[in-house]
């Protein structure tokens, strides 16, 4: 399902940019397309995680099926100091979903750290 949906809730997305999107992963070598996405499954920073000592926000939809919240849950813990902003009802692609939640998250992450 997340393939054939590139992982968007296409509605709330502007088609102009998925169309783009999609546009451009059509048009990529298929060999390139099978390493990105062997690389995608064989990826694993877990033991890099802990060792990240700068202020960290995760983002992550309830509805993304390319990175689940449980993954990004695991990420949060492993994290010193770090935190995660869920949005319900979202997907991979909730920052084209709701840039202005998005925006507005980062914007209070970083002032409540002084940054």
């Amino acid at each position: 399902m997340t393939y054939a949906t590139g992982g968007a809730l296409r509605d709330q997305c502007p088609t102009d940019l998925l169309e783009g999107l999609f546009t451009h992963v059509a048009n990529l070598d298929p060999e390139l397309i099978g390493n990105l996405v062997g690389a995608y499954l064989d990826h694993d920073a877990t033991d890099v995680l802990p060792t990240i000592s700068v202020p960290t926000l995760i983002l992550s939809g309830d509805r993304d099926q390319l990175t689940p919240v449980a993954t990004a849950e695991r990420m949060q813990r492993a994290i010193p100091g770090s935190e995660l902003v869920v949005f319900p009802g979202h997907t991979h692609l909730v920052q084209v979903e709701q840039p202005h939640a998005v925006h507005a998250a980062i914007d209070a992450f970083l002032r409540t750290r002084g940054l």
